[in-house]
């Protein structure tokens, strides 16, 4: 009985190795950009292509616009018959740029004001905020969602002595809206 028992764990053993061995992997399908396919001498140069069949990448990889075709049929080609999960990913403000003779994203530069800029009421969305008024919320421009969560300085506001002369701010507790007035994303309180 031992031994019988001892055959049956190998062969299950045995039997999930090969499994694992042969099993089309393809949550992690992905092309391989080729370095010299990403030289440029300048940022028209560049162009953007999805590498990644889960796309879990922001911008996909930087490369030479004279390859972007060939990437888009590759990508299409690894892709078609893609069961894998998919990602829904947040992403700094890039742009496309050559960098030292290689294409490159280079992050955009944000600064705290910038994040509440707007221009139509779409573009503004209820981010969680930590004031010393007591306030939880806090409308801004959903284009700068990745910069907010990346700065936690920004998530919050404590300076003592401004704090000291502000008081208690309104509960916004069960605001879920923003709006954009006059350029500005502002808290919908209802």
């Amino acid at each position: 009985m031992r031994k019988a028992i001892i055959s049956l764990i190998a062969f299950i053993g045995l039997l999930l190795f090969v499994s694992a061995c042969t099993k089309d992997n393809n949550d992690t399908a992905k092309i391989i950009v080729d370095k010299g396919h990403m030289f440029c001498e300048i940022d028209e140069d560049c162009a953007s292509v999805r590498t990644q069949c889960s796309q879990c990448e922001c911008y996909g990889q930087a490369v030479n616009k004279q390859y972007e075709e060939q990437y888009i049929e590759e990508y299409k080609e690894t892709c078609k018959s893609y069961t894998g999960p998919y990602c829904d990913v947040m992403c700094a403000l890039s742009q496309l740029k050559c960098v030292d003779n290689t294409c490159s994203f280079v992050e955009d530069a944000v600064t705290e004001d910038m994040i509440t800029v707007c221009e139509d009421d779409n573009e503004c969305v209820i981010v969680t905020y930590n004031d010393c008024c007591g306030s939880s919320k806090k409308a801004i421009n959903q284009k700068y969602l990745s910069n907010y969560y990346s700065n936690p300085d920004w998530q919050k506001f404590d300076d003592p002595e401004t704090c000291a002369l502000i008081g208690v701010c309104m509960d916004d507790n069960n605001v879920t809206l923003a709006k954009c007035e006059e350029n500005i994303c502002q808290k919908v309180y209802q």
